[in-house]
């Protein structure tokens, strides 16, 4: 349960149609189409991100891989390239080294039919106290839904992106979570709104939607969501960051929902889950923010350690009609009592394991089944986090941070914004985000 609290939102809709609309699942085909690259990792890296574009050699996907000045260019290990159901690539990822110049991969799909091509773009980059597009007002299109209108993240097409959210499932639903002030054109600041799908609810039991946007990437695992519990697996929280920050700070508005609904399991009968309305509650919108050291076993992934160093966090009901400058303070090491009593909106940095707290998931590389090469599956390890012996010195390596409309969607809970507009969803909106050291 714990860590991807907040972004089980869209993720639960996406599972939630997928379990409406098809019982056929991905193993029933004698060979997958799929072959669009999700990740990649090298050795030394500060950060990679993949832009995706038409995956032809004109337009390919590019991966934006940043090392430090000390690399050699020419002389790079490429660990693994994430791709889908036993897809091709060539040139073989580990028999390429020299990355001085952009290098074409070609991405064949396990039934030959499809062939995508990934540039991979190697270069120098520092790190910088302040996140990429923090004034969180330029976006770049990442598809379409069947009206033509777009969905978005954060950033510029062609560069990488510390920004994530899940609205690449979106397209699914005609319908996004996170979206520009002005929608559906791609201009202005954040706005995230709880919605809800009770078909789909009723199904699976993830038919509150809480809306998110945080640092790290989006992984889509098809096999990671008609399991509301596992789709959370689908999320990598966490940027390369080496700063010590001690507060971050924000201009934000946040409006509750009209009801607060939490979905449950029932006790009999065909329906398996069912929302509950509890008009006795308001919703709540929350930000967190963790400071980790991590370091990360390739050869053995269960043996990564995740090291808290520092966190912070805030969670209100208010509602916030003009736009309000809050700061949270960055606490370094275990909380004392004394900054529980003076941060009480802080509760859920109080300790590691809580059930809510936030939980962090290392995913390695799809493998090939030992016994059925047709089939395959992600290693996935779920690392549990431990305290930082040396808070006061330890130097950060990884930064997560995120925004959430609905302080309960790790509960399946939140005032959702329904399909015929009969309730208002939670709405939060964020711009001009600020760390001070």
């Amino acid at each position: 349960m714990n860590m991807n609290n907040y972004i089980y939102g869209i993720l639960f809709l996406f599972g939630s149609l997928i379990g409406m609309s098809s019982c056929v699942s991905e193993d029933t085909f004698d060979k997958s189409d799929r072959n669009t690259p999700t990740e990649i990792r090298v050795t030394g890296q500060l950060r990679t991100r993949i832009v995706y574009g038409d995956g032809t050699q004109s337009s390919p996907d590019t991966a934006y891989v940043d090392m430090p000045e000390s690399a050699d260019l020419s002389n790079l290990n490429v660990e693994y390239l994430t791709l889908p159901s036993l897809a091709r690539v060539s040139p073989a990822i580990e028999k390429v080294k020299n990355f001085v110049d952009p290098v074409l991969f070609t991405i064949t799909s396990e039934s030959g039919k499809n062939i995508r091509y990934l540039l991979v773009v190697a270069r120098y980059g520092g790190f910088n106290l302040q996140l990429d597009y923090n004034a969180m007002n330029q976006w770049y299109l990442q598809g379409t839904f069947k009206n033509g209108d777009g969905y978005y993240n954060i950033g510029q097409a062609g560069s990488s992106t510390p920004w994530a959210n899940t609205n690449d499932v979106a397209a699914i639903l005609d319908k996004a979570a996170c979206v520009p002030a002005n929608f559906p054109d791609p201009s202005g600041h954040v706005v995230l709104t709880t919605l809800m799908n009770p078909t789909g609810g009723k199904t699976v039991g993830s038919g509150i939607a809480s809306a998110n946007i945080f640092s790290g990437f989006f992984r889509g695992n098809p096999k990671h969501f008609l399991d509301r519990d596992k789709q959370r697996d689908n999320v990598c929280f966490g940027i390369d960051y080496r700063h010590r920050p001690k507060s971050v700070s924000f201009d934000f508005k946040y409006e509750p929902g009209t009801m607060v609904e939490k979905w449950i399991p029932t006790t009999s009968g065909a329906v398996k889950w069912q929302g509950v309305d509890m008009p006795e509650e308001t919703d709540s919108m929350e930000v967190w923010v963790v400071l980790h050291k991590r370091i990360y076993d390739e050869v053995n992934p269960t043996n990564t350690k995740f090291y808290r160093i520092a966190a912070g966090g805030y969670i209100s009901s208010e509602k916030v009609g003009e736009w309000r400058r809050l700061t949270i303070p960055i606490h370094y090491g275990k909380p004392s009592e004394s900054f529980l009593i003076e941060n009480p909106q802080a509760y859920r940095i109080r300790d590691l394991g809580l059930v809510s707290s936030p939980r962090f998931v290392y995913q390695h590389n799809p493998i090939q089944d030992g016994t059925d090469p047709t089939k395959w599956d992600y290693t996935l390890y779920r690392v549990e986090e431990q305290w930082s012996t040396s808070p006061e010195t330890d130097i950060p390596t990884h930064l997560s941070l995120s925004f959430n409309s609905s302080a309960g969607g790790w509960e399946y809970k939140g005032a959702g914004k329904t399909p015929d507009g009969t309730r208002e969803g939670s709405k939060l909106e964020i711009r001009n985000v600020i760390f001070e050291e």
